[in-house]
């Protein structure tokens, strides 16, 4: 993986970095927010950790940077709900709070490749143009949102959204996908195969 960190705390910085390496992963390692601009448009990051304090940066413009080359962003702050960067027209996909251990970050990249490769899942069933799913299955507005819904893993979605559900899983079944919708016990509707 390659992993791109933009944090002004060099020791933080040079300790993430060698946590990751000795991981295997290449990492490019920035401290102001040139040098992350940068990198983002060079390294072509796999994922972009960036501290929301970095010097000399307009955060914004980071994550954009970042997220054109596909980069998964995760902005770390200092607040526990930042709802000043929730206004904001750019988000990361993830937030995480000062003071926190290098493997509550590593459970969270798990967990945002887990929702990628469940929204590669979904952009593969569901043609939105048209609001498709494989095979020329047609689908609802509000399906195509309990869909997204659920592929981004929300745990929101429930009684309210339980027709559409149903409605999915027949449709789903009659396309042929390899995926289906299972209610999991604590965590809600997820996306998955035939065989989990």
């Amino acid at each position: 993986m390659k992993i791109l960190l933009a944090i002004p705390d060099r020791d933080l910085l040079d300790s993430l970095k060698a946590l990751f390496e000795t991981e295997g992963d290449q990492v490019s390692a920035v401290f102001d927010g040139p040098q992350a601009i940068n990198a983002s448009r060079e390294f072509k990051p796999d994922y972009a950790v960036i501290d929301e304090t970095l010097p000399r940066a307009k955060i914004d413009d980071i994550i954009s940077m970042a997220e054109k080359g596909s980069a998964s962003v995760i902005l770390l702050t200092r607040r526990k709900a930042d709802h000043r960067r929730l206004c904001s027209k750019i988000l990361p996909h993830a937030f995480l709070a000062y003071p926190f251990e290098p493997a509550e970050l590593f459970d969270l990249m798990e967990r945002i490749r887990s929702v990628r490769e469940s929204d590669d899942a979904v952009n593969n069933l569901v043609d939105r143009r048209n609001m498709v799913l494989c095979k020329d299955e047609r689908i609802t507005e509000s399906e195509a949102a309990v869909l997204t819904d659920i592929r981004r893993e929300d745990r929101t979605v429930g009684s309210s959204g339980f027709s559409e559900i149903l409605s999915l899983r027949k449709k789903l079944k009659r396309a042929g996908s390899p995926y289906g919708i299972k209610r999991v016990k604590n965590k809600g509707y997820r996306l998955v195969t035939d065989n989990e």
